[in-house]
């Protein structure tokens, strides 16, 4: 019902696309962030698939042992195979998820 509603109002389907590209920039934008930090601590791991990639997740390529130690050192959970939620990063958290990152990829 209430996609009906939206879909079938001109104004409220404008502005569902609105918020829906704002959304989706935000993550592009956290992507391409969590990549900057990553090479300004010194990261010399090729990152790059993580600004290739789109959606509200992105695999990381990080291993089932670096998850383990985000997890248990650094409190950071996401999938065992890498997946993390783009979704749940921001601009006040994505430097200490680059940290973590470097930390268990040196």
């Amino acid at each position: 019902r209430v996609v009906n509603e939206v879909i079938k109002d001109d104004a409220l389907l404008q502005m569902w696309h609105q918020e829906l590209k704002g959304m989706a920039d935000r993550m592009n934008g956290v992507r391409t962030d969590l990549v900057a930090e990553l090479k300004g601590l010194g990261s010399t791991k090729d990152w790059s698939h993580l600004t290739k990639q789109i959606g509200m997740m992105a695999y990381t390529g990080l291993s089932k042992d670096q998850v383990d130690t985000l997890k248990s050192k650094h409190h950071l959970y996401m999938t065992a195979d890498g997946r993390a939620a783009v979704s749940g990063m921001n601009s006040t958290n994505v430097k200490t998820v680059a940290a973590a990152f470097h930390a268990v990829t040196q």
